[in-house]
């Protein structure tokens, strides 16, 4: 899938994606006045969204995204000769970012090899032009571990035929495309549960019986009826804390999230922080959470709740029980 750089960095993860922040210190670039002249990585975050906004996420089973980017000459008037620019990956720009965090959470690896393409190029700002033709990198999602912080970042590193005094711009002349990893991310099995589906209003006064806990089995009314759920999932990253996850058997790219927010480092089981989509949200109602729960002894999410179908609707016509474990 192709991706023009404006779009993808501003909207990415739509429903499923929050962005991180990684600190990234502030460089204004100069503006094209008084002498000044710099070559940019066009549309990219550095200015106008930050460093947060180029964080990408795709679908863990895809094996193609593409990113498209165009480098921009900025001074006070166009060149009258071809601008060619060397661009190439810049594996020393991760060690100077990495030198400016103190915590693990914002530390990167290199992206390994096999996950993306990218090869050392050539590329032209025509005379009379501040625009380049595009140029892209592009990603293999499915052989990105979501676990761990990857960066790739693409450098423009020598610049021939431009006026004297042209530089790279410092804040934008190298595009930090990096992938926020989470421990707890990966592929969770189903180990118990279903999502219980009562055609009518269901059972108002339904809650798990007293005592219970996992893994004893759920006493289910008769009056609602299995809807299998997918017996595994992958549980996304967002931040070094937060992963996604879509609710039950109502499918991957829905809007119909878990967030789960919990941190990685906890030794004891813990109440896990569940946000659920905007739109998910907006169209049920009386929502009754019974457990959500993580357990990092046995790496497992209980997740056991009611909601009515209808928004302002009365009842529980719906319950939803996963217990998720991660292999």
């Amino acid at each position: 899938m192709k991706h023009n750089f404006k779009i993808s960095l501003a909207a990415l993860f739509t429903g499923m994606l929050f962005f991180a922040s990684c600190d990234k210190p502030k460089v204004y670039e100069p503006i094209g006045e008084g002498g000044q002249k710099i070559i940019k990585i066009q549309v990219y975050g550095g200015l106008a969204s930050g460093f947060d906004a180029s964080n990408l996420a795709f679908s863990p089973s895809s094996t193609s995204e593409i990113i498209e980017m165009n480098l921009e000459y900025v001074a006070p008037s166009v060149s009258d000769k071809d601008v060619v620019c060397e661009v190439d990956v810049d594996l020393a720009a991760i060690t100077s970012y990495n030198a400016t965090q103190t915590s693990p959470l914002k530390q990167y690896l290199p992206l390994p090899t096999t996950a993306y393409k990218f090869a050392k190029q050539t590329v032209t700002i025509k005379a009379g032009q501040t625009t380049s033709s595009g140029f892209q990198i592009e990603f293999n999602p499915s052989l990105i571990d979501g676990s761990k912080n990857f960066m790739i970042p693409v450098s423009i590193k020598t610049i021939s035929g431009a006026a004297a005094g042209t530089v790279k711009a410092p804040g934008t002349g190298t595009a930090y495309f990096h992938f926020i990893g989470n421990p707890l991310a990966g592929t969770y099995n189903l180990t118990a549960g279903g999502r219980y589906n009562c055609s009518a209003v269901g059972d108002q006064g339904w809650a798990p019986q007293a005592g219970w806990a996992y893994p004893a089995a759920l006493v289910i009314p008769a009056n609602f009826a299995l809807a299998a759920i997918p017996s595994s999932k992958f549980v996304a990253p967002v931040t070094p804390t937060i992963t996604s996850v879509y609710v039950a058997n109502l499918g991957a790219g829905t809007d119909r999230d878990y967030f789960l927010e919990v941190d990685p480092s906890v030794t004891t089981v813990t109440n896990v922080n569940v946000t659920l989509t905007a739109s998910f949200e907006g169209g049920i109602s009386n929502i009754r959470w019974f457990q959500k729960t993580y357990d990092p002894a046995t790496k497992r999410f209980i997740l056991l709740w009611t909601y009515n179908n209808q928004p302002g609707g009365v009842g529980n016509d719906r319950i939803i029980y996963e217990v998720l474990t991660k292999p």
